[in-house]
């Protein structure tokens, strides 16, 4: 089972998944107060109170929107859980690579449309160079983009094409 555990202002949401099916959730109010022993007394009676075994938990994940907390609950699910939460935050990596280009161009060729990708300008700022790409769609202008590279640019300006296309 996954423990998918939702730090918010108001609740901490519980979420206990098997496979990709919610099978439990549970929601405890969200007090700074509580430390990591109480925290995980009342997760733990929880499980107890709907018989689910703590030792059927595969992996744990934690977001959280209060920062005060995040330690909190990693340190209270160690309790019960032998293993290290996937905590995720601003410094968490997951090597995903979002190209919105792909979803434009696809788009294009379903539709039958000439999706094309220019530098309209390419200039000097703060020392850097500073490109300008449009993303055209049979050979009008829908969306520009500025980067201090052109992959980036040209990401900006599909991100905004796909905006204004309401795709």
């Amino acid at each position: 089972m996954l423990l998918a555990i939702d730090i918010g202002n108001t609740n901490i949401v519980l979420g206990l998944f098997l496979g990709e099916k919610l099978i439990h959730k549970f929601r405890l109010e969200t007090s700074v107060q509580k430390s990591d022993e109480d925290y995980a007394i009342d997760i733990v009676e929880l499980f107890l109170n709907n018989k689910i075994d703590c030792l059927k938990i595969a992996s744990v994940i934690i977001v959280s929107v209060v920062p005060s907390l995040t330690n909190i609950i990693e340190k209270a699910v160690r309790k019960f859980y032998n293993g290290d939460a996937l905590v995720v935050g601003k410094n968490l990596k997951l090597n995903i690579e979002i190209n919105i280009k792909n979803k434009l161009y696809g788009w294009a060729n379903k539709n039958g449309k000439l999706l094309e990708f220019d530098t309209l300008e390419e200039k000097f700022e703060n020392g850097r160079r500073l490109f300008t790409i449009g993303a055209t769609v049979d050979g009008e202008l829908v969306a520009q983009g500025k980067g201090y590279n052109k992959k980036d640019a040209s990401q900006v300006a599909a991100q905004l094409a796909v905006d204004k296309l309401g795709l």
